[in-house]
């Protein structure tokens, strides 16, 4: 199978911000105002405000948008999860139930709670202890 080879697409985008830049140059030496087709000032677009932008405007002469990466960002286990998932493994609740209790999957609760989930037998004694004492 013969492959295409293609053209690098940032030589692209670098060649349509020098042109849209250029373009305005010319634009605002002449002291121009762009008109719409219905012969007012045009609408600026309406962007919101919590996408992150690198500052950059593309051809449009809209932000930028920078991406963060693919999917949903991973899992920050807190002090306060962490506290419930050892009170709920101490109370005797499976882990299904503290996954549920916890807004999160069991292969997400076994990977960033395990020390919260070790054996019952050392949550016993931990308990048994601090009753004892």
């Amino acid at each position: 199978m013969g492959g295409r080879s293609r053209a690098p697409l940032g030589k692209w985008l670098h060649a349509g911000r020098v042109a849209v830049s250029a373009f305005r140059d010319a634009l605002g030496a002449a002291g121009e105002q762009p008109i719409s087709e219905a012969g007012s000032p045009p609408i600026p677009p309406r962007v919101p405000d919590k996408l992150p932008s690198s500052g950059e405007l593309d051809l449009f002469g809209l932000p930028v948008i920078t991406r963060r990466g693919r999917g949903r960002p991973p899992h920050q286990p807190t002090a306060e999860l962490r506290a419930k998932a050892a009170a709920m493994h101490q109370a005797g609740a499976a882990q299904p139930e503290i996954a549920a209790a916890l807004g999160l999957t069991i292969p997400t609760l076994v990977r960033h709670y395990w020390r919260e989930l070790e054996s019952r037998s050392e949550s016993w004694r931990n308990l048994k202890g601090a009753n004892n004492a």
